[in-house]
């Protein structure tokens, strides 16, 4: 092994021996100097974290959050805009006045419960969504979810579970009013 630089010697024998020189690098000049790139958090609700979490979160719990939030379903079959499940009343008729298909806490609640039952599947699930786009007074209520059916109540899925089941996929979260 070869040494680049040699050690330098002091006079005082028990002095400690200096490291070599480092090497002087050039200057850089301002126009080669590399971009600073501004990185932007993402929007609120298009944070891929923030869905993992709300996916992960307890699907019957969701609609007793005291912030109010909106999720944006895609369920294939259904064309057009995103579906709406909205915890508060406010931002569900927000939605249908917007022309959208929403289902409010109440209505969640019977898909969450009409899964973890095995009463509601994908077909069903899109059948309740053209109801709904053919109909704004129409609701999905628990004992239809149902159908006679005796709930299930020790499963308790998470969002992702119920989402996976009725056929749809998480594309936003919307939280606040």
């Amino acid at each position: 092994m070869t040494q680049l630089a040699r050690p330098i010697r002091t006079p005082d024998a028990d002095a400690p021996v200096l490291p070599p020189p480092a090497r002087a690098s050039r200057a850089v000049r301002p126009s080669q100097a590399p971009r600073l790139v501004r990185l932007e958090r993402p929007r609120l609700g298009d944070d891929p974290k923030m869905n993992r979490e709300v996916e992960a979160f307890p699907a019957r719990l969701l609609g007793g959050l005291p912030v109010a939030s909106t999720l944006w379903l895609h369920v294939p079959g259904v064309e057009g805009r995103p579906v709406a499940v909205a915890t508060s009343a406010v931002a569900a008729a927000t939605a249908r006045a917007a022309g959208l298909v929403a289902f409010d806490a109440g209505e969640w609640e019977a898909v969450v419960v009409a899964a973890e039952s095995d009463r509601l599947w994908p077909a069903d699930f899109r059948s309740a969504v053209a109801r709904k786009h053919d109909d704004e007074a129409a609701r999905l209520e628990l004992g239809h979810a149902l159908g006679d059916a005796r709930p299930d109540p020790a499963r308790g899925w998470s969002v992702g579970r119920v989402l996976d089941r009725i056929g749809a996929k998480l594309v936003r979260v919307e939280v606040g009013p």
